[in-house]
């Protein structure tokens, strides 16, 4: 009788979210071409593990946020709840089903693979039948997730040590050798790791940031307090399962952890550069007259804060540091430099963006090109 209730309890609370009216946030971004960007969080949990929610309320909270997609990554070996609630390790996935494909997300099946350390948790997304995989090694439990066409990524590698910085084991090349191993996660809920983002950059791992949440997740994160959750921003041919696995396994992700974006130059720079709009040179001449002010007018498209450096050389003088706030136009302060004639030009201004991330230490360097006319 008490398993009965508190299964029925979830089942009122899922029919009840499931009744009320959702209301969509729409999460701005530029696609890169010949890729549609999708926004995916592929690290949660349910009931069915560890997690405090039904499996539908996943959906509801991504469909809220604007999200593309999850996976429910409930944990293989750890069931805290299986007094309650008898399970199958595929349940989540087959009662969230029906909600996510109502509402348009992308339901992605995954499971947690949940070992001490070594080798730590990974997850196996994309894979068809969780049963298989409850062995008693967890390279057998691996081994069976490749088979069945999964992607496997290593989870907040940091955990398990007391002062959080991850340690690189024999086991883990292990793992990697045998191709079990085509991702990590260098940001995990609240902390960002950045030997794991040096690991992605020297062997070639796709970067992930997941939320690995396990409240509901307005008790993690408060939107109105700007928070949010981490998530993967995934560059894919087509908006699909198919489409994010082969995104995935190519390593065409960017991450967004806090007001950070992180991840390969060329893939940042691109979606920087892509989320501006610089206003035109017939609307915009810059005055040589010192008494006259000028400004470079920059119209921030996206749904992400830049915060930006300008350098002080060039045809084109600014200076200092400024944030392009999302959605919004900024006006930038900018003189000509000494000598400049008067006429059209094309102005490349060097700027650092510091909250977009390269390499650990390290913030994207590019340059704004743009038309402007320098008039008397």
């Amino acid at each position: 009788m008490k398993r009965f209730t508190i299964v029925a309890v979830f089942l009122i609370a899922a029919s009840l979210v499931s009744a009320q009216v959702l209301h969509r946030k729409k999460i701005l971004m530029p696609d890169l071409p010949g890729y549609i960007s999708l926004s995916c969080d592929l690290h949660t949990h349910t009931v069915f593990s560890d997690g405090m929610v039904w499996p539908d309320v996943r959906v509801y909270e991504a469909y809220n946020e604007g999200l593309d997609a999850i996976a429910i990554t409930d944990h293989l070996e750890y069931q805290p709840h299986d007094k309650y609630i008898d399970t199958n390790h595929n349940d989540a996935y087959n009662i969230a089903f029906q909600s996510a494909k109502a509402l348009g997300i992308i339901l992605i099946a995954g499971v947690e693979i949940t070992r001490r350390m070594p080798p730590g948790h990974f997850n196996a997304i994309f894979i068809q039948d969780v049963e298989k995989m409850d062995t008693a090694k967890y390279l057998d439990a691996m081994q069976e997730a490749k088979n069945q066409g999964g992607f496997l990524f290593w989870n907040h590698p940091g955990y398990q040590h007391d002062d959080g910085i991850p340690v690189w084991y024999k086991e883990h090349d292990t793992i990697f050798d045998r191709g079990f191993m085509q991702g990590i996660e260098v940001a995990n809920m609240y902390n960002y790791y950045p030997l794991a983002h040096q690991w992605a950059i020297e062997k070639n791992l796709t970067m992930l940031a997941n939320s690995d949440v396990h409240s509901p997740i307005g008790l993690s994160w408060n939107a109105s307090l700007g928070q949010h959750r981490p998530f993967n921003i995934v560059f894919a041919k087509e908006k699909s399962q198919e489409g994010i696995k082969e995104a995935l396994m190519n390593g065409r992700t960017i991450v967004w952890y806090e007001d950070k974006l992180i991840g390969k130059k060329e893939f940042l720079e691109q979606f920087f550069l892509l989320s501006l709009k610089i206003k035109p040179l017939e609307d915009l001449p810059v005055k040589k007259s010192r008494s006259v002010s000028s400004y470079l007018q920059i119209t921030n498209m996206s749904g992400f804060d830049y915060q930006i450096e300008f350098s002080t050389g060039g045809e084109l003088v600014t200076w200092g540091r400024e944030t392009l706030e999302k959605e919004t136009e900024t006006a930038v302060f900018v003189r000509p430099a000494k000598g400049i004639k008067s006429g059209k030009h094309e102005i490349r201004l060097k700027i650092k963006v510091t909250n977009l991330i390269v390499a650990p230490d390290q913030c994207l360097e590019t340059e704004l090109v743009f038309q402007a006319e320098v008039v008397e």
